[in-house]
This record gives structure tokens, C-alpha cells and sequence, in this order.
């Protein structure tokens, strides 16, 4: 059995023993060490180390969570709202204690999903709200700060449910387009001659724009089929203008009537070569 001693000593004391000059006064208590105070000790040794290597830990995620947080302060959509807010309620700056809120939620996400995919997830999610995709007729899906977002974040990651921005980029990624400038012109004769709206304008993407699309395809293709040239173009739009009134009679006419595979296939090339567009 092993005596540990214990020797108490004041700063006096501690300098005249240094000094080695007169007696020193010092109060000694003995206490027994035993097996189950050793180990005890040596849980202390192992926590103390497993505290060190958290603290690496931290100090490497703190990296990874300060890309984060410059992600969303540097992003040129949040600094574009700072001079220019207008009717946006969502989407601010982050202060201090945004920051602070946002540090230990950033740990457990990039923890969850990793670094990489928590900074493509939040570019997506501030890619959607820059294109709008966040404001619905029931009501703005954003969040107001960076906290938020990591607050869905985790919830969606321990529910496995797609976040609602990434199920909305599909719905804001705009559609290629081959021929702009013929789809924009079927765009404004359908909203001048159906409409009386000659700056009628439809969104990309919509249901509406992919119908003006196909029409759009169907049109080259009728051309390139009877070798009409471009010069011809604008007498093909009055012989679609004829045909889509005939096919819709006295009905309303929708952008679905421009895309009709019929129209294209038997009423256009009739009424094409009626007004001598082509032969038959």
C-alpha cells in the first residue's frame, strides 16, 4: 500500500524553502491510494485524451462550418437582398447571433450529410429562392437566416424525406430551347390574336412554355419537310392562325391547340397548300 503525502505550503513558506533560509512551517496529511482510486485515475487519463480529440475534432469542423456560413453570407442573392429587399420577407444576413445559432447546427449536419453535400444542398436551396421557386400560392417556403435552413436540413435527413428545394429545381430549371426566336413568336401571335395581349409573356419553365416548345419543333419540322425557307415563316404563322381558328371553332383557344399533332398532320398541310405555300 502506497502513502501519498500531501504537503501544503504558503507563498512564504514556499519562498524561505526556495531560499533555503530558516524553518518552514507545513501541514502534511497522509491518504491512502487504493486500486479503485487508481482506476479512477486512469478514467480521468482516457476522458482528458478523448476531450483532446474531440477538440481536433472541432477544430477541423469548424473549417468545414465556416464555408458554410461564408456560403450563405457571400452568396450573391443574399447580398443582392441587403440594398434590394423589396416584397422579400425571407433570406437575411446573418448577425451574431445568427451565427452562433447556426455553428452547432453546422456540426451536426456536415456530421449527417457531409461537407460537400450540405454546401450543394443550401447553393440549390438559395438557387430556388433566387428563381422564386420558395413563394407559392399558399404561402413563402424560405427561411429567414441560415438556421432555418439547417433545422430542415437535419429534419429531413432523420426523416429521409427529399427537402422541398430540391424537389422544386426541376420545376425552376429552365427548358432548352433550339429556336427562341421561332417559339417567341408563336408565344406573342398566341397572346396578340387569342389574347389581344401582343406582350404576352409565359414563363420558362411552365406547362404553357413546353406546349409553345413542341409547336415550335412541329413548325421547323412542317418547313423542313416542304422546303419552305425562312422567308416563308410568317405566311406558315398566318396558315397556323387559320388553322387553329377552324379547329377551335367558337372555343376558347388554349397554347395546346399551337402543339395538336392533328393540326399539324392533316389541317396544316391543307391549308398550306390552299394558300400556295406548297404543292401537293
Amino acid at each position: 500500500m502506497g502513502i501519498k503525502l500531501v504537503i501544503e505550503l504558503t507563498r512564504k513558506a514556499y519562498d524561505l524553502l526556495l531560499s533555503g533560509v530558516g524553518p518552514v512551517d507545513a501541514k502534511i496529511s497522509t491518504e491512502s491510494i487504493h486500486e479503485d482510486r487508481l482506476g479512477e485515475v486512469r478514467k480521468r487519463l482516457r476522458r482528458r485524451v478523448a476531450e483532446g480529440r474531440g477538440r481536433e475534432d472541432c477544430r477541423r469542423v469548424s473549417v468545414a462550418v465556416q464555408r458554410v456560413i461564408r456560403c450563405w453570407r457571400d452568396h450573391p442573392y443574399i447580398r443582392c437582398l441587403e440594398s434590394n429587399r423589396g416584397q422579400e420577407t425571407r433570406n437575411y444576413q446573418l448577425s451574431k447571433e445568427d451565427v452562433r445559432k447556426s455553428i452547432p447546427l453546422a456540426e451536426k449536419a456536415i456530421c449527417a450529410l457531409g461537407e460537400e453535400e450540405l454546401l450543394q444542398s443550401l447553393n440549390v436551396y438559395l438557387a430556388v429562392c433566387e428563381a422564386g421557386g420558395h413563394v407559392r400560392a399558399n404561402g413563402n417556403y424560405g427561411f429567414r437566416t441560415l438556421v432555418g435552413f439547417l433545422m430542415s436540413v437535419l429534419r429531413a435527413h432523420k426523416s429521409g424525406r427529399v427537402p422541398w428545394w430540391k424537389e422544386t429545381l426541376q420545376d425552376i430549371t429552365p427548358l432548352y430551347d433550339p429556336a427562341p426566336d421561332i417559339t417567341e413568336l408563336l408565344i406573342r401571335t398566341y397572346g396578340g390574336v387569342f389574347l389581344g395581349n401582343y406582350s404576352y409573356v409565359v414563363k420558362n419553365p411552365s406547362r404553357e412554355f413546353r406546349l409553345f416548345l413542341v409547336a415550335s419543333d412541329k413548325l421547323r419540322s412542317f418547313m423542313e419537310q416542304y422546303g419552305l425557307q425562312l422567308s416563308d415563316r410568317d405566311s406558315v404563322i398566318r396558315c397556323l392562325v387559320k388553322c387553329v381558328r377552324q379547329v377551335a371553332e367558337d372555343s376558347f383557344v388554349y397554347p395546346g391547340h399551337f402543339a395538336s399533332k392533328s393540326l399539324w398532320a392533316h389541317a396544316m398541310p391543307q391549308a398550306a397548300m390552299e394558300m400556295g405555300l406548297i404543292n401537293e
